[in-house]
């Protein structure tokens, strides 16, 4: 029987006890979420542990979220940790640890990073077994995957009764199909909540995701639609699922998903009027986010199904003035119970007849709407009727025009609802009568007097109905003013001009002056215009039209003729075969009228004849346009007429944009100059042309311009296909072959490289640039060859002949210009250049105007931009002859700007371009390039010399450049690559630029700032000199900068600029700046200061100042703002003396400046200088000597005193005493009037005392004198603290003074340094025996209140206070040693007690509780900023060192003592400076002590590394020595260690020095005796991995046996050793074997194969370093020596080897192949080829779950051969590799699968280049399909790599191989396949191949009648009795379809049958898959398999 305490363990085990008992590979797994339960067992946890922190790492990068979420998940902690054991508490924080985490990640669960996540959660948290719901909630949206079903396989789900339905799922591992999921969700209401509320709580929470969303949307649709009954308890969750989102999300997506979903419940659900207003506001607060139809279309869908729909209030907020909602309102009209929705909206607006007047265009927006139900007019008509009240005469006339409308547009629903109002309405408010009264005024029998009574008669079927309506309408407006007459009215008449009925055009223009009196002008002419587009108009109805217009309305209006003539008879001038007769007739009409008396129709009506043929008519159009420019071109109103042309080449109407382009066409041909300039740039940027792709078929190819020009070639065209696009497009081309025809103006200057900015301006010469740069653009739009393009290309050229290379630079310099383009302006510029040199004589010439063009595009963004423009560069570098030429364009490059260029010489121009092409890579690499180039050749040196003179020459160059370049891009780039080129001539060079700059305004971009901050850099130091001189003129532009409105001066200048500005003169300049400069800058900063009423402005002005005043400009600014003074009046003698002092000369006295300027004194750092210190005391005086009483001059003078204070306070040199007037400050404290000014300047007296007490002595009766007077009788804590800092910093200098004075006789005072050791010892000593039995915190508190004392003290005062403890430990160590001895002298008295019985253990006890205290004092330097104490031998920490050695080593008394002496030691070693350190370590390396030796070295070993490399060097000699000696304890001479000296040694090397290296080779063969003893060989394997990186070829002597021992540490295994010490064995040897490598590669020799062969056998154990030891290997060793050894090392016995390590050594061999030049590999060719047949063959041997691994590798690293060889080379190999796969003797079928493999392989990798290889096996494939179906073979590894070979070739063939013959041959093969695939041994879904190849050779098969032979082909094998076949060839069948359905529709005919026959099968399978296939064949055909059948 168990015991009490046995049952009380097992209580508390663990449940996880089973699982954690072993931690070896052993021990069982229990579940698993990756792997199979074999697999498991292989991984520990720590395995998984670390393939969990590599997923979670993965997953991080896709989302830093969940590196927070998930930390503690994968902690150390969580690595031990048990949920199974920890608290309530505990449980809850990790369960929702892994709530927060698991919801997060669950929208990466796909990915595969997340499974790794996964295994780590359930292998150590269980998350399968304690958190079901979790996981099941988090993989739920995908529980069609395979994730699913692995999940649910390992799920404890049987006891947990929401999740039992999955049980069957999980005991057959399959996933959840949906409709199994809804199934339950039917039958339990629990899971139906929480499954539709999944996407609520995650939308809440942040993570939703897309498969979230859908999964949501799709379940929760298919729930509302599945479920019999939704009853109210169903209700409550699903509402407010699908409304919540709508409000919470924002998401236009997730919207209409729950709009769907909102749909579907309305349909089901009776809502209540509360929770339909709530669910109608939901929706209507979508509105920004979704289209009105949408929106439209979900209210629809919600009212459509609800009894009695009542919208809320909301509605009208977002409906009524929302115009794209009126434009949907007659489309939604026709959808399914649209009507209850709109008669809902209608009730809600008539609900308050206010809302009539904003709602009048919706309401008639749904009555014009012609395919309006009848049923919602009649509710419409009754609503309104039921909102009559007779004694509203205004809404009642709103009403009445509204129920007219509907009377006139629908009669019958209009006499229906009103008779049925009439006889079911009970009246009271009005009478029977009156309602009959209204209805008969507003019917269309009875007229309604007033003009409000008229609607639109248009849509009016009854022609005479129409008549008589207008005939009243005119007869009531006739006598009707127009003030009095309705807009109504006029939309009436406006409304009857669209007739298209000529009796009432007719009837209308019988009285024109109603419409001339009742419709404004501009509303007339537009009507009619618009009747006039009619393309339907009859042409009487158009004669009529224009004759009103031409007549009437011209003669009303005479001014608005020509708006008459451009608006309505200009479109239909041009005569067309379409409408010839409306030209005819619009051009009489102008003949009769004052039409013709226009300008630009002068003499065009005598052009036009009567009845003309189509070639008159192409006659007529050409002589009007003619004309018509004639008369343009000689108006006065040229401009106007222009523009109006420009205008209608955007016109709609063809005929109106045709004749424009006739008309600018020939205007462009009379004009001439810049006049003609103009308006083709204007012709052109209206053209409407954004690509030459839509001209090219308007040139064939190799045509000239001719054709184009000729009006004949296309006049016939615009007759007879006016609407023709290709018409507008050879109109188009005409135009455009124009414009390169215009002449370059002669006699003006062009500025070919003008920015953009330039090119705007409207002078002839940037116009013409203008022009030809859209020319170019548009040329090169081209998206292919186009012989226009060409020949328009041409004609450019030749027009601007030599300035073509000019016009080339400046389009490629154009910062709007595309990439694309500034390239082939480049390549074309490259072309001119080659030509250059082709033609180049003796004398070159010279292009240096065109370099910075270039050095401009260097700076491109684009890549293939910089690589044109290095190239024209190096065809520049090409053209330096011996002489130079004509230097080309240098009068002409930038226009008339050009004056201020200046030349480089021949040479200088070749040295800089050939600079420019040697760092050709780094300029292509890298846009930013060129400022660093710059900065690197051109920063100039110190002394004037040949180089800097030629640097100074390209800085004045480039300058030049960017002053005569107007282009502030390129300024920009050219400048910012000089930027950081310090050069005195950038001053004189850009200052015209500055000045412009800060004269005009400018943009406020980015940009523009940044050019601006660049420009003002030009006031540097180098300026300086300048701008110190007298009258100098930049310093002149400077401070007009600063003023200017783009500079300081002004309020509203923005911030930025500001800021740069003040950045430049602080950081930059003013330091550099004369004393006179700088006060004149803080002068003007000051004045600028109190100037400014914007508080952020004055903050930034007053931190400019703070940051840049210094001593000469305190001197030259402060005496000038104190004000100046006059003599007091004179006192009258018999009046007593007072102290008046002087009187101000002003009544009022302005020290705003004064007191700004110190301010920013006292803010700034300390002023370091005695003039500065001297003036401020002057400026003291005199404000001192100012009049009493005014408050600024108080605080101004506090403000200085603080000040002074800071300045005196921070010299570090004494002071003179004569610049301290101590009299001032003592005269400041007797006239103070405020406290803070006496306390002020008696702390300054305290300071002044400490730095120059000379100074102070004088005056100590004032100062005590005067502090009483003024400061104690201030009761207050501060006061009191002053007067106590002034005590403490005058009385030592009265003590010192006396003992100056009286050196002998006068005992004063004692200071820390007599009394502090020995307070210190007695407060140590008092607290003794608890100190020494205390642990290290409990002394540390005891030993508090000394440590505190000391801390008081700098640390010389303190470390000469431990050496006094010290001493006195010596002292007490000697006298414990020797009792009876009286020498030496202690301190200390010697007290017994209980716990030192003797004067020994007292004396011990002593001893060691003051070494306690020295270890903690000198501990406490680490707490303190770094300490510097003075070096040297003789130095107060060497003293302490030799003091704490000796104790150190003292064992014999007291081993406590002896480790508290070590301890201290330790504790000095780690504060001390590194050249102590060090000397101190070489020194106690020499104690006898082998306990302090250790310490040191251990001390070395940790901190060398942390040694500056500047202190280190001048430590040689001692570091040599310490070297030395840890060779010889490597050596055996000393006892240390070899693991310590080794790791100290590895330590020095890491970070040694050239000068060390000697000493550490000498040590090399001691560490690898070392190395020797096994239990070092780890360490020293790592000392010499590093001495070996370190020391490179000094190891060369030692390769061989370190490359043994490393070697031997590899093969090394010790199944006793630990295995983490196996792994660092390893690690540290192949580290060693790396270093090797890569330092001494060539003297390897033979060893690199045995090193070689050991990494692949230590590789294919798992050993990740050994992998990298080989990629490193395949890398960096030369091929021609790597490949014949790694054959060497097959044929040596790999062939044999283990699959892993044959794996391993194929890897390195494909890295080695692809790193291997084409030659190495060629040379080997034979061997590498019968080498890899043999590795081919190894499928005969190795393991068949290995096979693939290997065979793969092989075949990659065999890709990389094939990747090197050309056709020639490798035909032949292909060849005798497909002989020794199929044609050997052997036939042997793993041949065959491996060449299928590889033949894939080939086919990805190469595609369509390997196709044509097919036809070389493709009969041996038939063969072996033959013996399938033989069912001589069964092999299913062969037959799926056929099949997969097949179907890759299908895919990646483009036509090259696989034509209809060749598909021919292997169709019938192929489809037999379906019935001999089911014999055979596959896999899985591998069978399936079959049907993605088939699928693919239908998509290849371009012929109908072979596509129908496979169709058919499939079909017969769906007649094999086996259902396996059926099955499959329906598969098949259904693939081929769904690919292509729209070729194998038309077979439907055929196919039908057997679909038939199939689907009446008694197999039910079958059956549900044949009628599976019909409904595809159904969607496919579109009429359906049936219709088939009955045609």
């Amino acid at each position: 029987m168990a015991s009490a305490l046995a049952t009380q363990l097992a209580q508390g085990t663990s449940l996880n006890a089973d699982l954690l008992r072993n931690t070896r590979k052993q021990r069982h797994y229990g579940f698993t979420y990756l792997f199979s339960s074999e697999e498991a067992a292989q991984h520990d946890l720590d395995s998984i542990y670390a393939l969990g922190q590599n997923g979670f790492a993965a997953l991080c990068a896709l989302d830093t979220t969940l590196e927070e979420l998930g930390r503690d998940l994968f902690s150390n902690a969580a690595r031990v940790a048990d949920r199974t054991v920890v608290s309530p508490d505990q449980l809850a924080a990790l369960q929702g640890t892994l709530a927060k985490f698991m919801t997060r990640m669950s929208m990466y669960l796909m990915e595969p990073p997340a499974g790794k996540v996964i295994e780590w959660l359930v292998r150590r948290f269980r998350i399968n077994e304690f958190d079901v719901s979790l996981v099941l909630e988090c993989f739920l949206p995908y529980h069609e995957s395979s994730q699913f079903s692995k999940m649910l396989s390992i799920l404890s789900i049987e006891s947990n009764v929401l999740w039992s339905f999955l049980v069957p799922f999980k005991k057959n591992s399959k996933a959840l199909p949906r409709t199994a999921l809804i199934t339950a969700m039917i039958k339990n209401v629990d899971l139906a909540r929480l499954a539709t509320g999944l996407f609520v709580r995650a939308l809440e929470n942040n993570y939703w995701h897309q498969t979230l969303l859908n999964f949501s949307t799709g379940i929760t649709a298919e729930y509302i639609s599945r479920i019999p009954v939704i009853d109210q308890g169903i209700s409550a969750f699903l509402l407010p699922a699908v409304t919540h989102p709508l409000t919470a999300s924002g998401n236009r997506e997730i919207i209409l998903n729950h709009f769907i979903i909102l749909s579907s419940f309305s349909q089901r659900v009776a809502m209540t009027h509360k929770a339909f207003k709530a669910v109608v506001k939901a929706v209507l607060q979508t509105a920004p986010q979704v289209a009105p139809a949408e929106l439209l279309a979900v209210l629809v869908a919600v009212s459509g199904f609800q009894a009695d729909p009542v919208l809320p209030k909301l509605i009208s907020k977002l409906l009524k003035a929302s115009e794209e909602f009126q434009k949907v309102i007659p489309e939604s009209l026709t959808w399914r119970n649209a009507d209850k929705f709109y008669v809902a909206l209608v009730s809600y607006v008539l609900m308050d007849l206010d809302r009539l007047t904003a709602w009048r265009p919706f309401l008639l927006t749904v009555i014009r709407t012609p395919l309006v139900s009848s049923h919602l007019i009649e509710k419409i008509i009754g609503r309104l009727l039921s909102s009559i009240q007779l004694d509203h005469a205004e809404n009642d006339s709103a009403l009445a025009t509204l129920l007219l409308e509907i009377n006139q547009r629908h009669p019958l629903p209009f006499r229906s609802a009103t008779a049925n109002y009439s006889r079911t309405h009970k009246f009271s408010e009005i009478t029977k009568e009156e309602f009959d009264g209204f209805i008969a005024g507003v019917s269309l029998d009875t007229s309604i007097s007033g003009a409000n009574a008229f609607v639109s008669t248009r849509f009016i079927e009854d022609m005479q109905t129409r008549l008589s309506n207008v005939r009243d309408m005119l007869r009531d407006l006739a006598s009707v003013e127009p003030c009095y007459a309705s807009k109504a009215a006029q939309e009436t008449l406006v409304s009857a001009l669209q007739d298209s009925d000529a009796d009432v055009i007719n009837l209308l223009y019988s009285s024109p002056d109603v419409l001339l009196k009742h419709i404004p002008q501009d509303h007339l002419r537009q009507a009619i215009a618009k009747a006039l587009d009619s393309s339907e108009l009859p042409r009487i109805v158009f004669r009529e039209h224009l004759t009103f217009l031409s007549k009437n309305f011209c003669e009303k209006w005479p001014t608005q003729t020509e708006d008459v003539f451009r608006s309505c008879i200009w479109k239909h001038l041009l005569f067309t075969k379409a409408q010839q007769k409306l030209a005819q007739q619009a051009w009489k009409t102008i003949e009769e009228s004052k039409l013709k008396v226009l300008e630009m129709l002068d003499g065009c009506v005598e052009l036009v004849v009567d009845a003309p043929d189509n070639s008159q008519m192409a006659t007529i159009n050409l002589a009007v346009s003619r004309k018509m420019a004639h008369n343009v071109l000689a108006s006065n109103q040229y401009h106007d007429h222009f523009d109006f042309l420009i205008g209608e080449l955007k016109s709609k109407n063809s005929h109106a944009r045709k004749l424009a382009c006739l008309v600018l066409r020939a205007l462009l041909n009379e004009l001439s100059g810049g006049q003609r300039v103009d308006a083709a740039c204007q012709v052109l940027e209206n053209l409407g042309l954004k690509s030459i792709d839509t001209l090219k078929s308007t040139i064939a190819s190799g045509a000239s311009l001719g054709p184009l020009l000729d009006y004949e070639s296309f006049g016939m065209s615009i007759v007879t296909k006016p609407s023709s696009s290709k018409t507008l497009h050879r109109l188009q081309a005409s135009i455009l072959a124009l414009l390169p025809c215009i002449r370059r103006p002669e006699s003006i200057q062009i500025e070919w490289l003008g920015g953009r900015s330039g090119v705007s301006n409207t002078d002839t010469a940037s116009q013409f640039v203008k022009l030809t740069r859209s020319i170019y653009a548009l040329v090169n739009s081209a998206s292919s060859f186009c012989p226009l393009a060409t020949t328009l290309l041409r004609g450019v050229f030749v027009n601007i002949k030599d300035e073509a290379l000019m016009f080339l630079v400046g389009v490629c310099t154009d910062e709007h210009a595309p990439p694309s383009l500034q390239r082939l302006a480049l390549n074309h510029a490259k072309a001119f250049l080659l030509v250059q040199l082709t033609s180049q004589t003796v004398s070159a010439t010279d292009f240096q105007v065109i370099v910075p063009a270039l050095l401009v595009a260097l700076s491109s963004s684009e890549r293939s931009v910089r690589t044109a423009a290095m190239e024209c560069i190096e065809c520049l570098h090409k053209m330096q002859g011996d002489r130079r030429g004509s230097v080309y364009a240098v009068e002409l490059i930038y226009g008339k700007h050009t004056s201020a260029l200046q030349i480089l010489s021949y040479a200088d121009v070749g040295k800089y371009i050939t600079a420019l092409v040697e760092r050709r890579d780094s300029f292509v690499a890298d846009a930013s390039y060129f400022p660093v180039f710059n900065r690197e050749t051109l920063a100039s040196g110190l002394t004037f010399n040949k180089a800097k003179m030629f640097k100074h020459r390209i800085v004045c160059y480039l300058l030049s450049h960017v002053v005569c370049w107007n282009n502030p891009s390129a300024r920009l780039a050219l400048l910012m690559s000089v930027r950081h080129v310090p050069d005195p001539a950038k001053l004189t060079l850009l200052l015209p630029l500055v000045e412009e700059l800060f004269n005009t305004a400018t943009s406020l971009s980015s940009e523009a700032v940044l050019y601006r901050r660049v420009l003002f850099e030009v006031f540097d130091a180098e300026s300086a000199e300048a701008l110190n001189e007298e009258g100098s003129h930049p310093w002149g532009i400077f401070l007009q900068s600063i003023r200017s409105p783009e500079g300081l001066a002004t309020s509203d200048v923005s911030s930025a600029m500001r800021s740069v500005a003040l950045a430049q003169l602080e950081h930059v300049l003013f330091r550099h700046l004369s004393a006179e400069r700088k006060a004149q800058i803080c002068q003007l900063i000051l004045d600028l200061a109190t100037e400014t009423r914007q508080q952020a402005r004055f903050v930034q002005l007053h931190q400019f100042l703070m940051d840049v005043v210094d001593s000469e400009s305190v001197i030259g600014t402060l005496p000038v703002l104190i004000p100046s003074i006059q003599a007091s009046p004179e006192r009258s003698t018999k009046r007593a003396k007072l102290d008046q002092g002087a009187i101000v000369t002003t009544d009022t006295v302005d020290l705003q400046s004064l007191t700004f300027f110190a301010e920013a004194i006292a803010s700034r750092p300390p002023l370091r200088s005695v003039e500065s210190i001297r003036c401020i005391f002057d400026s003291l005086q005199r404000l001192a000597d100012l009049r009493q009483g005014f408050t600024a001059i108080d605080y101004v003078s506090q403000t200085l005193l603080v000040a002074l204070d800071k300045a005196i306070r921070s010299f570090n040199f004494d002071l003179p005493a004569s610049c301290l007037r101590v009299d001032v400050l003592v005269n400041l404290v007797r006239l103070s009037q405020t406290p803070q000014m006496s306390h002020q300047a008696l702390l300054v007296i305290s300071n002044a005392a400490k730095v120059v007490p000379e100074a102070v002595i004088h005056h100590i009766m004032p100062i005590f004198t005067f502090m009483g007077s003024s400061v104690f009788h201030r009761d207050d804590s501060y006061s009191f603290r002053v007067v106590q800092k002034a005590v403490e910093s005058i009385v030592p200098v009265m003590t010192k003074t006396l003992k100056d004075t009286h050196p002998a006789g006068l005992e004063l005072s004692i200071g820390p340094e007599e009394y502090l050791a020995a307070v210190i010892m007695l407060l140590v000593e008092k607290s003794a025996s608890k100190i020494v039995r205390q642990e290290k915190e409990e002394a540390l508190q005891t030993v508090g209140l000394p440590l505190a004392a000391l801390a008081k003290y700098p640390h010389n005062q303190r470390i000469a206070v431990l050496l006094v403890l010290l001493e006195e430990c010596q002292r007490l160590v000697i006298r414990a040693e020797h009792p009876n001895k009286q020498e030496p002298r202690l301190f200390l008295d010697v007290a017994l007690d209980d716990y030192a019985p003797s004067v020994t253990a007292a004396m011990t006890k002593q001893a060691t509780a003051l070494l306690i205290f020295v270890g903690f004092a000198i501990r406490a330097f680490n707490g303190e900023p770094r300490y510097r104490p003075s070096t040297g031998r003789n130095s107060l920490i060497q003293v302490l060192l030799s003091l704490l050695v000796p104790l150190a080593s003292q064992k014999e008394l007291s081993s406590i003592m002896g480790e508290a002496a070590r301890a201290a030691l330790v504790d000095a070693l780690a504060v001390i400076p590194a050249s102590d350190f060090v000397h101190s370590v070489a020194e106690l390396m020499d104690d006898q002590d082998l306990g302090v030796r250790s310490l040191a070295v251990e001390l070395l070993t940790d901190r060398v590394g942390l040694i500056d490399p500047q202190v280190r060097a001048p430590l040689k000699d001692s570091m040599l020595a310490i070297i030395d000696r840890l060779c010889a304890a490597l050596a055996g001479s000393s006892d240390m260690p070899y693991v310590l000296s080794l790791r100290c040694l590895g330590a020095i090397a890491a970070n040694g020095y050239g000068s060390e290296h000697v000493a550490l080779s000498r040590c090399i063969d001691h560490v690898i005796e070392a190395g020797g003893a096994h239990d070092a060989l780890v360490d020293a394997l790592q000392v010499l991995s590093t001495l070996v990186e370190k020391l490179g070829p000094r190891v060369i002597p030692h390769a061989n046996v370190i490359i043994k021992l490393s070697i031997n540490g590899l093969e090394t295994s010790d199944s006793n050793e630990a295995e983490e010490r196996q792994q660092h064995l390893q690690a540290s040897a192949l580290q060693t074997i790396k270093a090797l490598l890569s330092s001494i590669p060539t003297f390897l020799g033979a060893d690199l194969a045995h090193i070689i062969a050991v990494c692949v056998t230590t590789s294919a154990t798992g050993v990740r370093s050994a992998a990298e030891v080989l990629e490193f290997i395949s890398v960096n060793i030369p091929s021609r020596i790597l490949v014949p050894m790694l054959i060497g090392l097959w044929n040596e016995g790999y062939s044999l080897a283990k699959s892993s390590e044959v794996e391993q050594f194929l890897n390195l061999f494909k890295t080695a192949l692809k790193v291997a030049p084409r030659l190495d590999v060629t040379e080997n060719l034979k061997r590498l080829f019968k080498m890899f047949l043999e590795v081919f063959d190894l499928r005969c041997r190795i393991d068949s779950q290995d096979v693939t691994r290997v065979e793969t590798g092989a075949i990659m690293a065999f890709l990389e051969i094939v990747t090197k060889l050309n056709e020639s080379t490798f035909k032949p190999l292909f060849r005798r590799t497909f002989d020794w796969a199929f044609t050997s003797d052997s036939r042997s079928e793993a041949r065959q699968i491996t060449f299928t493999v590889f033949m894939s392989a080939l086919l990805r990798a190469f595609k369509s280049l390997v196709t044509p290889y097919l036809g070389i096996i493709i009969g041996s494939v038939v063969d072996a399909f033959e013996r399938f179906v033989d069912r001589k073979s069964r092999g299913g590894a062969l037959w799926l790599g056929l099949v997969h070979m097949l179907d890759t070739s299908f895919i990646v063939d483009e036509g090259v191989f696989w034509r209809d013959d060749r598909l021919e041959s292997i169709m019938s093969p192929l489809v037999k396949q379906i019935s001999a695939s089911v014999s055979l041994e596959l896999e899985g879904d591998d069978r399936r191949s079959l049907i993605t190849c088939l699928a693919g050779f239908a998509h290849a098969a371009s012929r109908e009648e072979l596509l129908k032979a496979l169709n058919f082909g499939i079909l017969m094998e769906t007649r094999s009795e086996d259902l396996k076949i059926q099955t499959f060839a329906l598969d098949s069948l259904a693939a081929m379809w769904k690919r292509e359905g729209a070729r194998t529709s038309a077979f439907a005919s055929e196919t039908i049958a057997f679909i038939e026959d199939l689907a009446e099968s008694e197999n039910d399978l079958i059956v549900k898959q044949a009628r599976k296939f019909k409904q595809l064949m159904d969607s496919m055909s579109g009429a359906g398999a049936d219709g088939a059948r009955m045609q």
